[in-house]
């Protein structure tokens, strides 16, 4: 990840199934400056994804599916220019928690 949010042109990031395999996924202060989009599906070992402040700044579209192991976090109230959230094969407990952050 610190490789890949220093790329100044990316604008979309898909992690699909296997293609991260780490419990802990960090989107660091002023990474990822250009990004848009960011789907993770079925990521089986992500349990955290922390957000830090001024990370991500131009997201309009997230999706996450199928990631059954990993908690809100609540760095995702810095995602403020979301535009499109899809919520898709996740615990409930999850979808309600992550609606109560980036409402729609």
């Amino acid at each position: 990840m610190p490789e890949l949010e220093k790329l100044s042109k990316l604008k979309s990031l898909y992690f699909f199934s296997g293609s991260y395999t780490g419990k802990t996924m960090v989107c660091s202060m002023g990474g990822f400056a250009q990004l848009e989009v960011l789907k993770f599906w079925m990521l089986h070992e992500l349990e955290e994804w922390i957000v830090e402040e001024q990370a991500m700044r131009r997201l309009k579209k997230l999706e996450i599916r199928s990631c059954k192991n990993l908690k809100v976090s609540t760095g995702l109230k810095h995602l403020k220019t979301i535009r499109e959230l899809k919520v898709k094969d996740m615990p409930v407990e999850f979808t309600k928690a992550i609606n109560e952050i980036i409402p729609f």
